[in-house]
């Protein structure tokens, strides 16, 4: 009886130890870069274009006021 108890015992560590042995490690998690641009009459379009050059990707646009233009809040993210 005794020996049954200890072969379970050895069966079961080696499962767990076998089990760890083939776990995959965890990816590493993407971080990203944020960036925010208010344009206005003030600041020129083409700064927008320069961001995409850069690899920038345009996640949110808040336009200001009820304007229809191009001007208002711009957020950007990039991979680091």
């Amino acid at each position: 009886m005794k020996t049954k108890v200890t072969l379970l015992i050895v069966l079961f560590g080696a499962l767990l130890v076998g089990g760890w042995a083939f776990q995959q490690p965890n990816p590493p998690r993407q971080q990203w870069e944020y960036k925010t641009i208010v344009l206005s009459a003030m600041r020129a379009e083409p700064e927008l274009a320069l961001h995409g050059a850069q690899g920038w990707e345009l996640i949110e646009f808040k336009p200001e006021g009820n304007s229809t233009n191009l001007y208002g809040l711009y957020i950007f993210k990039r991979p680091r």
